[in-house]
């Protein structure tokens, strides 16, 4: 669950990150960005969760192309949990 809400907080705050996936999501024929939405109920987790899935290739080649690193507070904590992107 830290990992989709830091995910969901990255892209909602860095308007870089945000450009950089639009520019990849165009290269997919899924183009939905992630949504975002409440933070208390299940409900929203579960539509964060769902729409980080659909836009996980872009995210994947952002990161390994170098465009966007994870390096603020919001994601820094769980980079271990993907070294082959690092």
């Amino acid at each position: 669950m830290a990992i989709i809400s830091s995910l969901t907080t990255y892209f909602s705050h860095s308007n870089y990150g945000k450009h950089q996936l639009k520019q990849e999501l165009k290269k997919d024929h899924d183009q939905r960005g992630i949504q975002s939405g409440g933070a208390t109920r299940f409900s929203t987790f579960a539509t964060h969760a769902n729409s980080i899935s659909h836009c996980f290739g872009a995210i994947e080649r952002c990161l390994s192309s170098g465009t966007i690193k994870f390096d603020t507070k919001a994601v820094c904590t769980f980079i271990s949990f993907v070294p082959r992107w690092f």
